[in-house]
Parts: C-alpha cells; sequence; structure tokens
C-alpha cells in the first residue's frame, strides 16, 4: 500500500468515526429537563464553595509555608458534601427522564409509533422495580459516593496555594475562589451531568435491547478520539446481552465525560415479538 493510500485509508477511518456520534444524548442535552440538570449541579458546587470560602481561616495567608495536608483536613472537617446542595428526588426524576428518552428513541428508530393512533405503536412508562431501583442508587451514588467532594477539595486546594501570597485579607482569597469557581462549576457540571444522562440513557438502551428480546450487544466509540479503553469494546464487536465489556463496563459510559454508547449486537427484528416492552 502506498503512503497515499495509507492516508486516504487513515482519513476514511477519522470520517467514519466522526460520523459515529450519541444522537440521542445530544438531543436529550437541548430539552429543559436536562438543562435544569446541569444547571442544579452547577449550583449546587458553586453554593458548596461560598459557603466553604465564609470560614476560611486566616492562616491560609498568614503562614509562610503552606501545609496542603493541613489544609486539605479543614476543608474536609468543614464542607458540607454536595448531598445538602442537590435534591436527590429532582435528580432521580431527571435520570426516569434521560431513560424515557433513550427507550422511546430506540423505538421511533425501528418505526415503532408512540402514539395508540399509530400502527403499530407502544405507550412507554417505565414502571419496573429493578431499573426504577437501579436509577435510584445511581441518583445516591452521584450525591454520597462520587467524588464531586473530593475534587472540589483538591481545585480550592490548588487555587489557595497558587494565590495566597499576593492576599493582604482572608476575604480577598475568598472572593477569588469565589470567582474562580463561576467558571469552574459550569465546566465540571457539563461534565456530571452529561456522564450521569449517558449513563440512565445506556442502561435504558441496555434494557429496551434486553427486554425485547435481543440477545447481544456492541459498544460504539462516538467521535474520532475514542480512548483506548472504549477503543478496546468497541473492537471486541457483538457480546452476549448480559456479559462485561473488557474494562469491566456492562454498558458506556466506560469514564466520565465518555459519550460512547451500546447498539444492538445482531439485527433487530421487532415486528416479530407480539408485546413490546412498554416499561413494566
Amino acid at each position: 500500500m502506498s503512503k497515499l493510500q495509507r492516508l486516504s485509508a487513515a482519513v476514511d477511518r477519522f470520517i467514519s468515526k466522526a460520523s459515529k456520534k450519541n444522537e440521542p444524548l445530544e438531543a436529550f442535552r437541548t430539552t429543559e429537563d436536562y438543562k435544569e440538570f446541569e444547571q442544579s449541579i452547577a449550583d449546587g458546587i458553586l453554593d458548596q464553595v461560598t459557603d466553604l470560602t465564609k470560614k476560611l481561616p486566616k492562616w491560609m495567608i498568614t503562614d509562610e509555608e503552606f501545609d496542603e495536608d493541613r489544609a486539605a483536613k479543614w476543608l474536609e472537617d468543614n464542607q458540607k458534601t454536595i448531598a445538602k446542595y442537590l435534591n436527590e428526588k429532582d435528580i432521580l426524576a431527571t435520570l426516569i427522564t434521560a431513560f424515557t428518552y433513550s427507550v422511546e428513541a430506540s423505538y421511533q428508530r425501528q418505526g415503532i409509533k408512540l402514539q395508540k393512533a399509530a400502527d403499530p405503536f407502544v405507550t412507554f412508562e417505565l414502571t419496573n422495580s429493578y431499573y426504577l431501583d437501579a436509577l435510584a442508587d445511581q441518583a445516591n451514588y452521584l450525591l454520597n459516593k462520587s467524588s464531586i467532594d473530593e475534587t472540589t477539595r483538591n481545585r480550592m486546594i490548588t487555587l489557595i496555594r497558587d494565590t495566597r501570597m499576593n492576599m493582604t485579607t482572608i476575604d480577598e482569597l475568598a472572593n477569588i475562589i469565589a470567582d474562580e469557581f463561576e467558571g469552574i462549576s459550569e465546566t465540571r457540571a457539563f461534565m456530571i451531568a452529561n456522564t450521569e444522562a449517558n449513563q440512565a440513557m445506556s442502561s435504558a438502551q441496555q434494557a429496551f435491547l434486553k427486554e425485547n428480546g435481543v440477545g447481544t450487544k456492541k459498544w460504539v466509540g462516538a467521535g474520532p478520539n475514542t480512548c483506548p479503553i472504549c477503543q478496546g469494546n468497541e473492537d471486541q464487536g457483538p457480546i452476549p446481552i448480559d456479559d462485561e465489556f473488557e474494562s469491566g463496563d456492562v454498558t458506556p459510559p466506560g469514564h466520565p465525560g465518555c459519550e460512547c454508547y451500546e447498539d444492538a449486537g445482531e439485527e433487530i427484528d421487532l415486528d416479530s415479538i407480539d408485546i413490546l416492552w412498554d416499561g413494566s
């Protein structure tokens, strides 16, 4: 193969990868439910930081040497968890909405309408306790077991360390931190909300396939820059519906910010199913 042919093949692969977009996720991000979810996370992080800055001790700027371990301990002792600033019921409601949105999008791609006047049709409402409990666990994990609080503390320590010597009062330091977190909170909120939405929607796709009798699935890398972990999952090709992918994940996302998605590993024939899954 000539150099030109290799270059052409590389361009073809890039274009092919770039065209693989997680369209349901992109569409869900335009909804008011998602926008409110993302904004609530940004507000929660900023409120959490604001409460901390009101109590910053003077030694953070007066000590000649900055003790990061001492600062980390103080922040951990005085930080209220993100669960104090976000509403778990609202988060769960958004995850259920994302799940439903994903299933309905999957039916629509198969030509199944969602209105009773259409033929064929399915009316979907998630009432299955297994999937509802899984989404509740996801919401609880986000609030109580994720790394949100730790990440906030680490970013604050970095800011304090890098700016403290230029501060004459603790209020100046507090204002600097608050100003910086205006942007930081928005960036982090997008990463968190996008990842959580994709988790719920990927779980929905897994449920849609399994409950409608599809026996295999495959991992699809979204965009041209699929990470090595996700690329390994995609390279596996179709695997049994309940199996884990190479990374140990049952469904995407494989990591924060991942926009990969799951698809059927075989031809879907919903016409052969007498009763389509309606969420029960």
